[in-house]
């Protein structure tokens, strides 16, 4: 898996492309939000791994962990996904339910 590299937005202001420990633009200290992103970065290989060895219960716990580090189209749908490697069939409705509402 190569994720498509989602610029970092500043949680204060908004503003994009950062790329130094604070927002460009306010000044707010960036470096928390740049560990998550760090994790989620590291955590992909090891769910494209479980995936591969067909290991279901393993490539859930970390498509859940991807998750819980930032929710966007990418993890919603890895998450559904295995949640339906797992016969997850209520949660993986859940998922895709939650970030397609009604």
């Amino acid at each position: 898996m190569d994720p498509q590299r989602t610029p970092l937005v500043c949680p204060t202001c908004g503003a994009t492309t950062q790329s130094g420990p604070e927002c460009r633009r306010c000044r707010s200290d960036l470096r928390v939000l740049q560990r998550l992103e760090a994790q989620r970065a590291a955590e992909l290989p090891v769910l494209a791994r479980a995936l591969h060895e067909c290991r279901w219960a393993d490539a859930l716990q970390s498509a859940h962990y991807i998750h819980t580090l930032r929710q966007d189209t990418m993890s919603y749908r890895l998450l559904a996904v295995c949640q339906l490697l797992n016969q997850q069939f209520a949660a993986a409705w859940e998922t895709h339910r939650q970030f397609h509402p009604v």
